[in-house]
C-alpha cells in the first residue's frame, strides 16, 4: 500500500488577525507618547485660548451683570491672574514639548496631560461659580 503525501493536512497558518507579531506590540507602545502628546497639544492650545480669550469675555459679562458686586475668591484670582494662566497654559506645551523630543517619557507626559486637565477644570469652575447665584434668582422668579 502506497503512502498518499498529498492527502496529509497541514496545520492552519497563524495569520496576523490570530497572533499579532510582536512588533505590532513594539509599535503601539512606541505610539503611546505621540497620541499622549498630540491631546497635549490639542488642550493646550484650548487651554491657551480659554486663558487669553475666555477669562476676558467672563470679565465683561461680570461686570455687565454684577456691577461692583463681589466675586467669589477663586474667581477674582483668576481674573486676576489671567496672564500667569496665559503664561501656565504656554509653559505645558513648551515641557511637553521638550519630554516629547528628549525622552518621549509616557509617565512624565500624563502627568502633564493631568495637570492641563485640572488647570483647566479649575478655570471654567471658577469662570461659571458666579453665575450660579444669577441663574438661581432667574429660575425662582418664573
Amino acid at each position: 500500500m502506497r503512502f498518499n503525501v498529498r492527502r496529509l493536512r497541514t496545520p492552519p497558518v497563524m495569520t496576523i488577525a490570530n497572533n499579532p507579531p510582536a512588533s505590532a506590540i513594539a509599535n503601539s507602545r512606541r505610539a503611546a507618547p505621540t497620541i499622549i502628546f498630540v491631546i497635549v497639544v490639542v488642550l493646550s492650545t484650548a487651554n491657551f485660548y480659554l486663558a487669553f480669550v475666555g477669562i476676558s469675555r467672563f470679565a465683561a459679562i461680570f461686570f455687565d451683570m454684577l456691577g461692583d458686586g463681589p466675586l467669589p475668591r477663586l474667581t477674582a484670582l483668576v481674573l486676576t491672574y489671567r496672564l500667569g494662566l496665559v503664561a501656565l497654559a504656554c509653559g505645558w506645551l513648551l515641557c511637553a514639548s521638550i519630554v516629547f523630543r528628549r525622552t518621549r517619557s509616557v509617565r512624565i507626559l500624563s502627568a502633564l496631560l493631568t495637570g492641563i486637565t485640572m488647570q483647566i477644570s479649575i478655570t471654567i469652575f471658577a469662570l461659571f461659580l458666579p453665575l450660579s447665584p444669577i441663574i438661581q434668582s432667574v429660575q425662582d422668579t418664573q
